[in-house]
């Protein structure tokens, strides 16, 4: 998690993180945060990570973090 904080992730997009680190798909997180906006938050994380729009998922990515 402190490398999240460290990329300058909100509190929101470290909550989407951990969510896909449990192992749910971006459907799923948009229905459980009722969050509209949930893939342009995504597209946020993303670039704030560092990752491209096609480099890999960023389920996989956050669960590599973990390891």
């Amino acid at each position: 998690m402190a490398r999240l904080c460290e990329c300058g992730l909100s509190d929101r997009e470290v909550e989407i993180c951990c969510l896909y680190a449990l192992g749910l798909n971006g459907k799923t997180i948009q229905q459980y945060t009722r969050d509209g906006r949930h893939f342009q938050n995504v597209g946020l994380i993303r670039k704030k990570l560092g990752l491209g729009e096609h480099d890999r998922n960023i389920d996989g990515y956050i669960r590599s973090l973990l390891k």
